[in-house]
């Protein structure tokens, strides 16, 4: 089943390659919750132009940023109309050499404003 999330995982990878790309980083890191049931997200992006350094954090431009916030919002849906378990946070990080990560956080125990609250 979870080959099924292989194209909506490979489609938000080419979305943050994009705003790699246009940031001309080494990489970015994605960090993204989303509610119980949809209704609020909050996207995050550290850019990383030296493999050590401290990620600067910003926001890539509206036409990225879009095509990144579609692809993270499609992937959890699909998450959910594949029965798996919906997931709270998505961290994702994508490299200039092509290699991603992306790793998923759960809870049971969501407060409204927790969303806003946590950083990266």
């Amino acid at each position: 089943m979870l080959h099924n999330m292989d194209p909506s995982t490979t489609e938000l990878a080419k979305a943050l390659y994009a705003a790699l790309e246009e940031r001309q980083s080494l990489s970015v890191r994605f960090v993204f919750r989303v509610t119980p049931d949809g209704s609020v997200s909050a996207p995050d992006y550290w850019f990383f132009a030296e493999a050590a350094a401290e990620g600067e954090k910003d926001y890539p431009s509206d036409r990225v940023h879009d095509r990144v916030t579609d692809a993270a919002m499609a992937h959890w849906r699909l998450t959910q109309v594949l029965g798996l378990p919906r997931w709270y946070k998505m961290t994702a990080i994508v490299e200039r050499t092509g290699r991603f990560n992306v790793d998923f956080e759960y809870r049971d125990d969501y407060r409204e404003g927790d969303i806003m609250r946590e950083q990266g």
